[in-house]
């Protein structure tokens, strides 16, 4: 629910779906924060419940993703970090390099992307 009201794509993530599949890590998880009383283990758990949830939404969705949920949904996986166009590519295996460069350029050309470098040591870091 918190997350939804950063982007709407958390509001599709079949999250429970996964937490279901792998109930006994996470109750194990559950568990060991418990009794460390520290919730770290069971917030790593979560991110990786919800990143494999946004892979399986992006799997799901290949072809069908807008520029705009594209960039959305790299932003979600790489938070604030610099990136480069590879890196971006890497992520979305379905598209071109030139669809890459586009891609990049329209949410550079939005304020969303700031771009430092040129050519081969070009960097996209998300403002925030």
């Amino acid at each position: 629910m918190l997350l939804s009201q950063y982007s709407q794509i958390f509001e599709f993530l079949p999250v429970e779906t996964l937490i279901k599949a792998k109930q006994s890590e996470y109750y194990k998880v559950l568990d060991e924060s418990d009794k460390l009383g520290d919730s770290t283990v069971f917030l790593e758990f979560m991110l990786q419940v919800i990143n494999e949830s946004l892979e399986e939404l992006l799997d799901e969705q290949t072809g069908k993703l807008t520029v705009e949920d594209r960039i959305e949904i790299y932003r979600t996986g790489i938070g604030n970090e610099p990136f480069s166009r590879k890196d971006y590519m890497k992520h979305f295996r379905d598209i071109s390099s030139a669809t890459a460069s586009r891609y990049l350029k329209w949410a550079v050309g939005r304020g969303i992307l700031e771009k430092t470098g040129d050519k081969r040591t070009t960097r996209y870091r998300f403002v925030k």
